[in-house]
């Protein structure tokens, strides 16, 4: 999850998911095939940290 603390963009994004978080739910959609492994539940889990921070 370091990489998306090193990403530029983060700061942004967790703004404006915040943002959307205030009117509805934020989707995360994927296309794996693993339900477990994959990007959506990586970005899910550091997205419900950065939430627990602020």
């Amino acid at each position: 999850m370091s990489e998306l603390d090193k990403n530029p963009v983060s700061v942004q994004f967790m703004s404006d998911c915040n943002l959307q978080l205030k009117s509805g739910n934020v989707t995360l959609l994927y296309a794996a095939k693993d339900t477990v492994y994959n990007h959506a539940v990586i970005l899910q889990e550091w997205m419900a940290e950065k939430l627990k921070s602020d």
